[in-house]
């Protein structure tokens, strides 16, 4: 899991140099929902146990 996180942020920080990758990538998470116009951000995902240990793992980061 250490590995995925870190690819992940390896490919965001490619992604974030770059000013166009950066606004397509904004493009496809962020949604505003027509009748509220509330902005969410929305990201695919493999499970909601993935996204338990995401934030599991970036809170041991910040415990440290």
């Amino acid at each position: 899991m250490v590995a995925q996180g870190i690819s992940f942020l390896s490919g965001l920080a490619e992604t974030l140099k770059s000013p166009e990758a950066t606004a397509q990538l904004v493009d496809s998470i962020v949604e505003q929902d027509e009748q509220t116009g509330a902005t969410s951000i929305k990201i695919p995902v493999e499970s909601k146990e993935t996204v338990s240990n995401i934030l599991n793992l970036i809170g041991k980061l910040f415990t440290k």
